[in-house]
């Protein structure tokens, strides 16, 4: 500009110079993440999501399928004992059942595991009427897709072997079952049910009493399942229950794929083969079991009530109560990818025009200087129209 206009004398063509160097606005395209970002990661966060890192919102917006566990992500958390069943292995007499309850509610209050919740809130009044606060548990551990185990010393009567497992873990791989030294029961107690139970007491390695949970379907789910086939988002229901319950689960939810009675490790393999068959994935749960699936997962995603250690290490965090949340999560880094490329465009095209009329000598630096702010006012608004709000 300064040698195109040196003809027309040295002041015009430095005013000329110095309009075109200030109305040029290059920054721009530096400015046009960190806004997008900025508008997304509130819009996100105002519906109850919370990131480690911004990027994910990229990986989000490249997601092809979402993998959701069950229990606790698209059920309540919280849960109730529907019916409860002792077995012969247990006599009821001297007061043996009751001290067991007692062992069962201080062996169960050690772990923030849904089903275990859920038995300890349904044992608490008897067991706190039968010596409850007395006893003390040695060796407690909990294994993951397996359950809970110790040893009860209770204030009166013999110890015994306490171990709240799922029902099912007699089956297929049972190394955690064999090496609990656990007793698989009689046919008529193992075999398939049209409802089986969520979980199985074991005394002294023997089946002493079946558990039958209650879980009660989170609103919006089926909107969440119908707004993903909307956008041409593949779903698939990992669980690690009883595969008939999930069968039905899944049936009421309206998944068309599930897999029901699954290890971590499981999981985890089922999300690789699902991302080579459809990409990107994003796993949704909360965290009982899933650690290994987030880990496989192209971006993974706790929901609240989720456990503590694996939640921390999770990709992004939900406080939403609705589940169809999610799915205004995908539209916001979907729209915060096309207003990227939207804030690209139209800095490309304020630049073109206004260095060209700058360069012809139209605009006055004064000009200039009220002009060069506008684009980058026009990127806020760019990423305010585009990245929805839902």
């Amino acid at each position: 500009a300064l040698v195109v206009h040196w003809h027309s004398g040295w002041e015009k063509a430095l005013l000329t110079a110095a309009a075109v160097f200030i109305i040029s606005c290059s920054c721009a395209l530096a400015l046009a993440v960190p806004i997008t970002r900025g508008v997304a990661l509130l819009r996100a966060h105002r519906l109850g999501f919370h990131f480690r890192q911004q990027e994910t919102l990229e990986r989000l917006a490249e997601v092809r399928g979402v993998l959701f566990d069950k229990t606790g992500t698209l059920t309540f958390t919280r849960r109730e004992v529907t019916r409860w069943e002792w077995t012969e292995a247990v006599p009821d007499a001297g007061g043996v059942r009751s001290e067991l309850l007692a062992g069962l509610s201080r062996l169960t209050g050690m772990s923030a595991h849904p089903v275990a919740m859920a038995v300890h809130a349904a044992l608490g009044e008897a067991a706190d009427g039968n010596g409850g606060n007395a006893g003390r548990l040695e060796g407690f551990a909990e294994i993951p897709h397996f359950g809970l185990r110790a040893r009860w010393m209770p204030p009166s009567g013999r110890p015994a072997e306490l171990c709240l497992t799922r029902h099912g873990a007699w089956e297929g791989d049972d190394r955690d079952f064999r090496s609990a030294g656990l007793t698989a029961p009689s046919p008529r107690h193992a075999s398939a049910q049209e409802d089986p139970p969520q979980s199985c007491l074991f005394v002294d390695g023997r089946l002493a009493a079946r558990i039958w949970l209650g879980e009660e379907i989170k609103p919006g789910v089926r909107e969440l399942l119908d707004g993903l086939a909307a956008l041409g988002i593949e779903t698939e229901l990992l669980s690690g229950d009883h595969p008939e319950r999930v069968a039905r689960f899944a049936e009421k939810c309206g998944f068309a794929r599930h897999k029901g009675g699954l290890s971590p490790e499981e999981k985890q393999a089922e999300a690789k083969a699902f991302q080579q068959r459809h990409g990107a994935a994003l796993a949704v749960g909360d965290g009982f079991n899933d650690s290994l699936l987030f880990g496989e997962a192209s971006v993974s995603l706790a929901v609240q009530g989720s456990a503590g250690p694996v939640a921390a290490e999770a990709d992004a965090f939900m406080t939403a109560r609705d589940p169809a949340a999610v799915l205004s999560l995908l539209r916001i880094a979907k729209g915060a990818r096309r207003s990227l490329f939207n804030s690209y465009i139209v800095s490309g095209v304020y630049n073109a025009g206004a260095i060209s009329v700058a360069v012809a000598g139209y605009v006055t630096p004064l000009m200039a200087a009220i002009l060069m702010p506008i684009a980058s006012l026009s990127l806020c608004l760019t990423a305010w129209v585009t990245v929805p709000r839902r």
